[in-house]
């Protein structure tokens, strides 16, 4: 019997709430029934701070402004260095899976995704540098899994970003901008039904409460997973309530909420993979690589396995306009995470239950298994939690001195993260037979279930970290000639202190304190008014609160891992807005690298050795465009050529020039959609687009050995008209049309061909 999930709720209890919400939202527009409503996008009530972004100026897939790039509301196309932002148009046509469906688009992605983690995580590499963390939330800590319905937009910045967002990899950072209340009232509904057992339902309520100047947001859904692959089985539900208190014309306070949970019985894990020795004089350990081929749908998971993932967010944030030039906020956020994750998988061939040993003997009803062809069965649960509270206030000032306007920016931030891991992990005396990938006759599913904590599970690693982090930042843009030329320059200062310690054994890791102050500076010049041409330089840094390992045993505190980089190019925006887009060179160096190099132990338990040492760099060119040659036809296209390599390398030269691992030269992708306005497909619309890749680096052990490259083609075609004076949208979506067998990253493996038919209508 499989134990209860994280969350008690039953399956059907989302479309309850769902219904709940849907009612709530009807009551309120009944109550409110005096006020007039406003249509939407329009924003008259809701009075916007800087430093909140407005999708008001957004026109199809082209949006106006950002609030990642510099923690105000700012012009794309007055910020100095490269960011794409997805609109929730364009998020709503491509109907995104996972987060990576929305930023593969941006030039530069790629998914980090795979281990244990696969299809689970939002873990990019943005110019060849892994994030090394998840995603941004309005600009806090978010979790790794997303659900689209409260996603209003997608932010990508490029470039060492610690200035803004404190300790971040070099490449850049993704930044998930959530759905706010509006002052109109609203209320969609969505059902989606797919191949595969695909079902989803999602509901997006919103608008005034009565006539107060209160205003509230209901985002909800419920669904059920591709049941592609065998075996897996996957519900995710997510509820979204906000809240926004318009107090007086210049200051608001609003509150928002998120839940969401995902069980899965089982999961879906990463490929299998063969363990062989790496070619002389690369790192020792062995390579990890794909094995030979076994069904597109197979699944490594028991029928016990299971995975439970829940996370809570909320954000209570005030601003207000203080005297005519200051605007401040404070804010507080809380993240929660729980995940707790049973598998037997082991995932590599060659590699047994025991010691390398040789051939597994045959048995009364199962055949001899040769040792290159099996992979071993490790029962062993994983649960990690935790939480993170953040403190933030902000003001920014804005001044004209003559000819000179100026504004300031400064802030202050508190964070509090706790984590706590843990480890059940069974001796080898009762390990599964192994199986044997080229005889599904050996591929043993039922396995039982141990119980965590008996001698068959015993506790074999269990920790807990604390991490307090204190930053300051300052700055300044400077807008010369009438604005026509733009000067950003700041610093940050950040300082972390990581506590951390064996709670089986008690003993303590030595306390980390470390501290770092990045700067950032950028000029764009409008040269004329659709063309500026800019330059910008920055830093990032990650603390590296850890102790490098040598085959799994902990030595000496790693050191923290410094970025740096420049960019330089052009920003249009073309024939009234119609075409805009970006095009960059950059130039990234990242020093201090920690590598994890896999190995394996005497009982066959997987290892690491950390080296830190040397110096990467990531040269590149990205362009991106949006391209609105009518009304009805949209266009969004990236292209970006980037040459990520290890530089210096004392502890492997021979790595030196070799490609950093999990990364790809090129990349490009389109998306485009139609709508017909007259004669008789008047209210239909088409859409489609593809996403390609250059071959792909796979491992560090091995960077000679490379992914094949792939193209992704999706289609969309739906209908619109009125019933009963509602609007009413039909569409049909084909993903993966050619049904490739790709994947995308080390580990991971893609998703195949899939139809999903859509029903949605507006209240």
């Amino acid at each position: 019997m499989k134990p209860t999930p994280i969350t008690s709720r039953p399956t059907h209890r989302p479309f309850g709430l769902l219904i709940l919400a849907a009612s709530l939202a009807c009551s309120a527009s009944t109550a409110s029934a005096q006020v007039p409503p406003a249509q939407p996008g329009a924003e008259d009530t809701l009075v916007l701070t800087p430093f909140t972004v407005s999708a008001a100026q957004d026109k199809g897939y082209r949006a106006s402004n950002s609030v990642s790039g510099s923690r105000i509301n700012t012009p794309i196309k007055d910020l100095p260095f490269a960011l794409q932002a997805f609109t929730e148009e364009f998020i709503s046509d491509i109907n995104p899976h996972e987060l990576f469906d929305v930023v593969r688009y941006s030039p530069g992605v790629t998914t980090r995704n795979g281990d244990f983690a696969a299809g689970n995580a939002g873990n990019f590499a943005i110019r060849g540098f892994a994030t090394g963390s998840n995603p941004l939330r309005n600009g806090f800590a978010g979790p790794p899994i997303i659900d689209s319905v409260n996603v209003a937009r997608v932010e990508v910045v490029k470039g060492p970003a610690s200035f803004l967002y404190g300790q971040l990899a070099p490449g850049g950072l993704v930044n998930i901008i959530t759905k706010r209340p509006q002052s109109y009232r609203q209320t969609t509904l969505r059902q989606e039904i797919g191949t595969d057992d695909y079902l989803r339902t999602q509901l997006d309520t919103t608008g005034p409460i009565a006539d107060t100047k209160v205003f509230y947001r209901m985002a909800g859904s419920w669904q059920n997973d591709f049941q592609y692959y065998k075996p897996y089985e996957a519900k995710q539900w997510d509820l979204a309530p906000s809240a926004l208190w318009q107090v007086t014309p210049n200051a608001n306070i609003s509150v928002d909420f998120e839940h969401f949970a995902k069980k899965e019985n089982p999961p879906l894990m990463m490929i299998p993979n063969i363990a062989f020795p790496t070619p002389v004089g690369y790192p020792y350990a062995q390579y990890l690589g794909p094995a030979y081929p076994v069904p597109q749908n197979f699944n490594t998971s028991d029928n016990a396995d299971f995975r439970n993932s829940l996370f809570d967010n909320l954000v209570v944030n005030a601003e207000a306009k203080i005297g005519e030039h200051w605007n401040a906020r404070a804010a507080y956020a809380y993240l929660f995470r729980k995940i707790d994750f049973y598998t037997h998988g082991n995932f590599s061939l060659g590699n047994t239950a025991t010691t390398n040993s040789g051939d597994i003997p045959a048995t009364a009803t199962l055949p001899i298994i040769l040792q290159k062809n099996a992979m071993g069965r490790r029962p062993r649960e994983l649960q990690e939690d935790g939480f993170t509270h953040t403190y933030e206030a902000e003001a920014t000032g804005l001044y004209q001195f003559g000819g000179v306007s100026a504004r300031f920016l400064f802030g202050y931030q508190k964070d509090k993260i706790r984590s706590n891991s843990a480890t059940w992990q069974s001796p080898t005396s009762v390990w599964p037979r192994p199986w044997d990938l080229s005889n599904p006759a050996t591929w043993d599913r039922n396995a039982p279930l141990l119980t965590k904590g008996s001698a068959d599970l015993p506790l074999t690693a269990s920790s807990q970290a604390d991490i307090d982090t204190t930053a300051y930042w300052g700055g300044v843009t400077l807008g010369f000639l009438g604005d026509r030329l733009t000067v950003l320059a700041g610093s940050r200062h950040t300082e972390t202190e990581n506590n951390s310690f064996n709670k089986i054994t008690g003993a303590r890791n030595p306390i980390f304190n470390r501290a770092k102050s990045t700067p950032q500076v950028g000029v764009l010049y409008k040269v004329t008014d659709e063309i500026s041409a800019f330059v910008s330089a920055s830093e990032s840094f990650v603390p590296n609160n850890s102790l490098l390992r040598i085959l799994g045993v902990p030595t000496t505190p790693a050191e923290p891992t410094v970025g740096k980089g420049w960019d330089a190019g052009f920003k249009a925006a073309l024939k009234s807005g119609k075409l805009s887009g970006t095009i960059s060179y950059y130039d990234v160096r990242n020093t201090n690298i920690i590598q994890n190099v896999v190995g394996f132990a005497a009982n066959g338990n997987t290892v690491f050795t950390d080296f830190q040492s040397g110096e990467q760099e990531s040269k590149g060119v990205e362009l991106d465009a949006v391209f609105a040659p009518i009304d009805s036809w949209q266009i969004y296209a990236s292209y970006s050529h980037q040459n990520p390599v290890y530089t210096k390398n004392p502890a492997f030269p021979i790595l030196e020039g070799k490609p950093l691992e999990g990364t790809t030269k090129n990349l490009a992708n389109m998306w485009t959609k139609y709508r017909f306005l007259e004669g008789g497909l008047k209210g239909g619309f088409i859409g489609g687009g593809f996403t390609w890749q250059s071959k792909q680096q796979v491992r560090l052990e091995n960077p000679d050995l490379f992914y094949p490259s792939y193209a992704l083609f999706d289609v969309l075609a739906g209908y619109e008209f009125k019933w009963h004076n509602h609007p009413v949208t039909i569409d049909l979506a084909g993903k993966n049309l050619a049904n490739k067998n790709y994947l995308p990253s080390n580990n991971s493996r893609g998703q195949p061909r899939r139809f999903i038919l859509s029903f949605s209508t507006k209240l």
